[in-house]
């Protein structure tokens, strides 16, 4: 007899099982895998109401922050959320 073994899946975290800080050392991580420079995550709790935490950093072209922007919000999507905001997307040029 052969034994089949169940494959315990594991159910995603809620918003509310998710603490702040580890979505944003995730966010930092989905940046870090697109090879993001100069990263820098600021505690900014004490100074903001509508967030906890920003990262900021740097790439070496539009086309690579861009790339780093699109990993960190698909990262983001994966776990059924979105972030407040993003810099690093193509936009109107006056």
């Amino acid at each position: 007899m052969t034994s089949q073994k169940k494959q315990a899946t594991q159910p995603q975290p809620t918003f509310a099982a998710i603490t702040s800080l580890a979505l944003a050392k995730g966010a930092l991580a989905a940046a870090l895998d697109k090879k993001a420079l100069e990263p820098v995550l600021l505690d900014v709790r004490k100074l903001a109401s509508y967030t906890d935490y920003l990262l900021v950093v740097s790439g070496t072209s539009e086309r690579h922050v861009a790339a780093i922007s699109e990993g960190v919000m698909e990262t983001l999507r994966q776990q059924g959320l979105r972030p407040l905001g993003t810099e690093g997307k193509a936009g109107k040029k006056d």
